[in-house]
């Protein structure tokens, strides 16, 4: 039998000297300016990130405008609705008031009825259109809600009478599910 023979080796460090140390610093410095770096770079897309969710909510936003216009000459009064937003409107309500009392029906049969509750026995010709529930309006579109052509009546009259008995309340969504309305009543309210 061979004897057996063990070896240890001892590895005994070099003295360190200062570019060691100064080796040592800089790479922890290196170390920490990619991690500062990092963080700020998380920190800029996420900010992107919601700026980018900010634009594309805004433009598929809807809008609902209202113009009253007269015409003396033609001895008509009109009232538009516009989807003057950047994005499509889902109408989930159409509701309309005069003098309080929630009209029944709906579309250009419910304008006719407010029509000939608030005009009584004056001589008129009208022509109407109205969304319905559940209808898709794309941006741009108008409608000319109601146009009125009076005999005998002056149409400035005849719109002030409409904005002060009339309410026309149109609850609407965007195609992300915001939901939206239009009140007469605070159009009304700005003038």
């Amino acid at each position: 039998m061979e004897p057996l023979q063990d070896y240890v080796v001892y590895v005994v460090a070099a003295q360190e000297g200062w570019w060691s140390q100064v080796s040592t610093l800089l790479t922890a410095l290196a170390a920490f300016a990619s991690v500062f770096v990092a963080c700020i770079a998380v920190r800029f897309s996420a900010r992107q990130i919601k700026m980018h969710e900010l634009h594309n909510r805004r433009m598929a936003t809807p809008h609902l405008s209202a113009w009253n216009s007269t015409d003396v000459k033609a001895k008509t009064y009109s009232y538009t609705l516009e989807n003057n937003g950047l994005g499509p409107a889902i109408i989930r309500e159409v509701s309309l008031w005069v003098d309080g009392e929630q009209m029944l029906g709906e579309g250009p049969d419910l304008l006719e009825e407010a029509s000939r509750l608030l005009l009584g026995d004056i001589p008129y010709e009208q022509h109407a259109e109205l969304f319905i529930v559940g209808e898709f309006i794309p941006p741009g579109k108008k409608f000319i809600t109601s146009t009125v052509l009076l005999e005998n009546h002056e149409p400035a009259a005849i719109m002030a009478v409409a904005k002060a008995r009339l309410r026309l309340l149109v609850r609407y969504d965007s195609i992300l599910g915001d939901s939206f309305v239009y009140d007469s009543d605070r159009w009304r309210d700005r003038q």
